[in-house]
């Protein structure tokens, strides 16, 4: 179960890691008034198209870390500060995913929007996908900070 779980939190960093690049792009543009060029703007959309037309994949690595974080409290696998925290910082990370960030992914990658709109959105998933990241750092850490030691 352990071995599911780093897994799940490494496809999530490599997939954070990827937002974040694309974010770091627009960054040089977020305090203009202009939108983002079409060479930052167009890579980015394009990025979200692909990504969003099967979400479920993510969706399903999320789960299964929060189904493995339930199972360490069920067995007492970890100490209880450890389980509890670590499922907290988890859904935190679900719901910001699946309440903010998947559904601007889908919205920029739809295309419908004019490209000031466009801008906007890409600008604001900058800070949940550090939200998201640091979500997932945490719950690294305690995971690292717990593994190979007994309840007490």
């Amino acid at each position: 179960m352990l071995i599911a779980l780093f897994l799940c939190i490494g496809f999530m960093l490599a997939v954070l890691y990827i937002d974040l690049m694309f974010d770091v792009t627009a960054v040089p543009y977020r305090h203009t008034k202009t939108t983002l060029p079409k060479e930052v703007l167009g890579p980015i959309t394009h990025y979200y198209g692909r990504i969003t037309q099967n979400p479920y994949v993510l969706m399903f690595v999320m789960l299964t870390t929060a189904i493995c974080l339930v199972m360490q409290i069920v067995n007492d696998l970890v100490p209880r500060w450890a389980g509890y925290s670590s499922l907290f910082v988890m859904g935190l990370a679900m719901v910001a995913g699946t309440v903010k960030v998947i559904p601007t992914a889908e919205r920029l990658a739809s295309g419908k929007d004019p490209e000031d709109r466009q801008t906007r959105l890409v600008h604001s998933m900058f800070p949940w996908h550090v939200l998201l990241l640091l979500c997932i750092l945490v719950l690294a850490a305690i995971q690292f900070s717990t593994t190979g030691r007994s309840t007490p």
